[in-house]
């Protein structure tokens, strides 16, 4: 009896416990599915909001910088308020340029205006964030 039911009975305790590790997996696959689906909606919704409006901010140049830095936009005619917002890594604004230039634009921020570090530059148009960017601050040369 042994021989023959011992066997089989470890066999179908071996392939349960590997349903159940695969079942594991699965659910984890489903779960990364699902956050990925949310992060592409979210992030074709703010590809939608720039490509409803028209406006893009480009990366500041050079970057990092330690004197000046020059930040393009291109804000189109439909906008009716537009400026560029320069925030700390806290969340503290600490500059607000009102952007009356429409089409192609820049802005040259000077170094000197801030101490050495990373800033958030964001452009709000008609009191929507088109895109936030990053920019480094490095030691002024003297």
């Amino acid at each position: 009896y042994a021989e023959f039911v011992v066997p089989p009975v470890k066999a179908v305790q071996e392939l349960s416990e590997q349903n159940e590790q695969l079942q594991t997996q699965i659910n984890e696959l489903r779960a990364n599915d699902a956050l990925r689906s949310v992060t592409v909606a979210e992030s074709a919704t703010g590809l939608q909001n720039t490509a409803s409006s028209g406006a893009s901010l480009q990366q500041n140049a050079p970057n990092p910088f330690s004197q000046t830095t020059q930040i393009k936009f291109y804000l189109p005619q439909s906008i009716k308020t537009a400026s560029l917002n320069i925030h700390n890594l806290q969340g503290k604004q600490l500059k607000q340029i009102t952007l009356s230039q429409r089409g192609e634009g820049s802005q040259v921020i000077s170094g000197s205006e801030f101490a050495e570090g990373i800033y958030l530059y964001a452009l709000i148009a008609d009191g929507k964030k088109i895109d936030t960017k990053e920019m480094v601050l490095t030691e002024q040369e003297e």
